[in-house]
């Protein structure tokens, strides 16, 4: 499967500022233009970083034996090459799975395959679905399918 991820920091798009764009274009504009504007990461928002990771790694455990393709030390291209390695080596489940379409970079949390095609699972600490879950979903749905794997 072709990627198309490309090497220019303004064609690159990830799932994360696509909905920070959803939500305050102007927010969008200086990430993407500005990035040194960007306040500090608080130490309240790193715990809820950390939250949020436990709770991804708990729900892995609902698909045991799957394969995580890393974020920290690959490059994003490596990422990508991973998962379709992985894929090709016929594993059935992959955390943070790695897809680039139309310059649109995503990872999902849990790529798990069927009978049917692959199923995408998104993971939130939440207690109900939001309507920007939704948007976070269709993102991927668009990237992954993009690429030519088959989603169900």
């Amino acid at each position: 499967m072709k990627n198309d991820l490309q090497s220019k920091k303004e064609g690159y798009l990830s799932k994360s500022l696509f909905i920070k764009g959803l939500q305050c274009h102007k927010l969008l504009y200086l990430q993407k233009h500005n990035p040194e504007l960007k306040d500090e990461i608080s130490d309240s928002q790193e715990a809820i970083f950390a939250g949020g990771k436990d709770v991804g790694i708990l729900a892995w455990e609902l698909f045991p034996g799957g394969v995580e393709i890393p974020y920290e030390g690959l490059s994003h291209q490596e990422q990508l090459d991973l998962t379709q390695q992985k894929i090709k080596e016929g594993k059935k489940t992959i955390y943070e799975a790695t897809f680039s379409h139309q310059g649109v970079f995503v990872k999902v949390d849990i790529l798990h395959k069927r009978k049917t095609g692959w199923d995408i699972y998104e993971v939130k600490a939440s207690t109900k679905v939001k309507d920007v879950h939704i948007e976070d979903v269709a993102v991927q749905y668009y990237v992954v399918s993009g690429t030519g794997l088959p989603v169900s």
